[in-house]
């Protein structure tokens, strides 16, 4: 007879780590670069730059999500952006993604009439019907709940404070 083992409890927090199974098309992915105006939209920003936030971190986005009713995060601390492994706006590559539920799943509160049944889903929120909107509720969230948030430092930054003497620029 097997003794049972005692389940680690979630730890009280913002949102729960992503398990190694879960249903993948029920999420979102989310990475803070999708917001991040100093980016480009070939670096991968999604808003404009006037919607979006610089520098946004992965609390300020779960905090922000929390705000907006979203109870069902998972975050992968883990995972990186693909685009902001190439460039070098950022001195390391940031971390973290975020994965929500941005419609009900399937089998809550929907019973499907045939084969061909092609009825949406309804929203976990009302008023953010999709992805984008919710990326742009999120960044004016983050604008409006921490006006003085402090900014990182860029790889241009790191090189001004350790070289002070600009050097002369052309051929030699």
């Amino acid at each position: 007879m097997e003794s049972a083992q005692p389940q680690p409890q979630p730890r009280p927090g913002l949102a729960q780590m992503a398990p190694r199974s879960y249903d993948k098309k029920a999420y979102q992915t989310i990475y803070p670069q999708y917001i991040d105006s100093y980016l480009s939209p070939s670096e991968g920003r999604r808003l404009t730059k006037t919607q979006g936030v610089e520098h946004p971190t992965m609390d300020e986005v779960l905090l922000a999500l929390r705000v907006l009713g979203y109870k069902d995060v998972l975050v992968d601390a883990a995972r990186s952006y693909p685009r902001s492994q190439s460039t070098t706006k950022f001195p390391m590559v940031p971390r973290g993604c975020i994965k929500v539920a941005i419609k009900t799943p399937v089998d809550e509160h929907y019973i499907k009439k045939s084969d061909f049944d092609t009825q949406t889903r309804n929203a976990v929120v009302a008023g953010i019907e999709s992805k984008h909107e919710l990326l742009r509720r999120v960044a004016a969230l983050i604008k409006e709940k921490v006006p003085n948030r402090p900014q990182l430092a860029t790889v241009d930054d790191i090189i001004a404070a350790y070289n002070p003497t600009p050097q002369p620029k052309g051929k030699r």
